[in-house]
């Protein structure tokens, strides 16, 4: 029985170990965003705001005061280019920005969120987005 739990205990241990450690997924960071913006389908005012991962692909924003906040899922995105320093990325039709990538410092990797409906259809109008980048602290 021991051997039996022993090997167990081994097997786990291994496959802890397979799992890849991803450090930009675990921080949070600050940022001041100057506009209203949508993050997922929650429209957010302007203000400083939190953002921090609440798992391996649900992200939570939410407002220095607390007043206002939005969950929502995103995909693991790379780039050849270490991002020495944080920032979010904002797809701007028009006057309406969108979250659309948050980036760690120090990272190749980011997240990406998913288009909404919203963002969809926005960009039935203009297809090809403003890109606004907003820098973040940790």
């Amino acid at each position: 029985m021991k051997n039996r739990s022993f090997a167990i205990l081994t097997i786990l241990i291994v496959l802890l170990q397979a799992v890849p450690h991803v450090p930009a997924q675990s921080v949070r960071l600050e940022a001041n965003i100057p506009f209203e913006f949508v993050a997922g389908s929650a429209p957010l005012p302007a203000g400083q705001y939190h953002i921090e991962p609440m798992g391996s692909h649900v992200v939570r924003i939410w407002s220095a005061d607390s007043r206002s906040s939005a969950f929502f899922q995103t995909i693991g995105v790379q780039t050849r280019n270490l991002n020495e320093n944080g920032k979010l990325v904002f797809n701007r039709y028009g006057n309406t920005y969108l979250l659309s990538q948050i980036w760690s410092p120090g990272s190749h990797s980011g997240r990406e969120l998913m288009k909404s409906r919203l963002e969809r259809r926005l960009a039935e109008g203009i297809p090809i987005p403003h890109k606004q980048e907003v820098a973040t602290r940790d």
